[in-house]
């Protein structure tokens, strides 16, 4: 259950952002203020339950990135913001890290722990051919 926390306090931190950079939009300051404090009191709480059996160093690395990229495809997606390469490598660094850390789950052997390691890297790994796959034939447009 805490990993299902951590996943969604990773995804309300997201809206923290996302509500701040909707507040600078003429009309909206105070729906996006809103959304920004609601996500981040959900965020916080949520990081907060999860941190009860996940080391704090991986929830915290977990939540972030989760954040982080999240964020990133928002902007991509709905903000105009810059799809190239690099950036797409580098995020894709920020989830393979994600990925890391979760791999090493308490009470993995070392021989579970890199087996779930390989097989995870190798989704991401599709996963960022097929998003960059997408960019390159005009899925996403870059600047």
């Amino acid at each position: 259950m805490a990993w299902i926390y951590l996943i969604a306090a990773g995804l309300f931190e997201i809206g923290w952002p996302v509500g701040l950079k909707l507040s600078q939009t003429p009309g909206r300051l105070g729906l996006g203020l809103v959304i920004a404090v609601v996500c981040m009191g959900a965020s916080g709480g949520l990081l907060w339950l999860a941190q009860k059996t996940i080391p704090i160093g991986t929830a915290y690395a977990v939540w972030t990135g989760i954040g982080a990229a999240g964020t990133f495809a928002v902007g991509i997606l709905f903000y105009g913001d810059s799809a190239s390469s690099w950036r797409l490598v580098s995020v894709g660094l920020i989830i393979a890290g994600i990925i890391g850390m979760k791999s090493e789950a308490p009470g993995q052997s070392p021989a579970q722990s890199s087996a779930t390691l390989g097989a995870n890297w190798r989704i991401a790994v599709f996963r960022a051919a097929m998003a960059s796959s997408r960019v390159a034939h005009g899925g996403v447009v870059s600047k």
